[in-house]
């Protein structure tokens, strides 16, 4: 009998087709290298958005590490040297620490072209790729590990509670930017009022709108979406504000459960000094369960820091 139904393919969500990276091969000095592609809409203005820019790293990452005994992440820590441009990335890794089964330390680097323009389509092959002609711009320290082999003592001291917990209004709310890739809720209290000065926290629910489950890759994109606390002291400021990532460290606590189509999270700085801030946050699953905590230090900078021709 005939088949006439039409064969499909399951179309990449938005996230994962801004975000998948593929493996060129290994350079003679042993580095393996990946190519990929930074898309306008996870873009702050003309920038990025910086945890966006860290899941293309981690999924080379985590690519490199799916066969290896250390399939889960432990922690990260990246330092963005310059602006990521919205166009064609390398994602270059070299070891630093292997083990056959204790944790393992890798490096990874985004470069992209002195020469590449908006749009750019990703290199295919490595022989098109010539280290001379690529410039970093953030580089990541990767700890990996294998979650359901670690044992020993936990506790915890001092957590504050996940939003979701029922002691706070959450409302839905529209980030200015990826508003319609990302569904919110926001605890009011922690929304930017012009006129009056808040505290420097905020709390939130966050999902894709199109119901990507939440994974280990989109952990750092989550620990860095949300309004930038500064932005809660209103008068403070004479205009908007861009509150551009210096670096950035996730630690991961648990995998994610299957399923799990939105995460709650908090963020707080407890110090803004000569326009250099702190910011520390946690991760929670559905059921108040922690998934990962996050430290960022950023820069207070008017917004028209953020345009192509200003550098940072």
């Amino acid at each position: 009998m005939a088949n006439t139904e039409l064969a499909t393919t399951a179309q990449p969500s938005t996230f994962d087709r801004g975000t998948n990276t593929t493996y060129l091969g290994q350079t003679s000095e042993g580095s393996y290298i990946y190519s990929g592609q930074a898309l306008q809409e996870f873009a702050i203005g003309e920038v990025p958005n910086g945890g966006y820019v860290l899941s293309i790293m981690f999924d080379s990452v985590l690519q490199l590490y799916s066969e290896r005994y250390q399939v889960d992440p432990v922690a990260l820590n990246c330092f963005f040297l310059r602006k990521t441009e919205t166009t064609a990335i390398i994602i270059e890794i070299k070891d630093i620490k292997v083990n056959r089964k204790g944790y393992c330390v890798t490096q990874a680097t985004i470069k992209q072209s002195k020469s590449s323009q908006p749009g750019q389509a990703p290199l295919q092959q490595l022989k098109d790729y010539h280290a001379a002609d690529y410039v970093d711009k953030v580089l990541g320290v990767f700890t990996m590990g294998n979650m359901d082999n670690e044992e020993g003592a936990s506790s915890d001291y001092d957590l504050p509670a996940p939003p979701n917990n029922g002691d706070r209004q959450l409302a839905p709310f529209k980030l200015i930017y990826m508003k319609e890739l990302l569904e919110l809720e926001v605890d009011a209290a922690s929304l930017p009022d012009p006129e009056r000065t808040k505290p420097m926290e905020v709390h939130q629910t966050i999902g894709f709108r199109d119901q990507r489950p939440v994974d280990f890759k989109s952990i750092p994109f989550w620990c860095d979406n949300f309004v930038s606390p500064p932005n809660l002291l209103g008068p403070v400021f004479d205009g908007p504000l861009w509150c551009a990532t210096m670096q950035m460290e996730v630690q991961f606590k648990r995998k994610c459960p299957d399923g799990l189509k939105k995460v709650a999270a908090s963020f707080v700085t407890h110090t803004l000094k000569n326009s250099r801030f702190d910011i520390d946050g946690w991760i929670w699953d559905n059921n108040g369960e922690l998934l990962a905590t996050t430290r960022h230090q950023c820069l207070c900078l008017p917004w028209e820091r953020n345009t192509p021709k200003a550098r940072l």
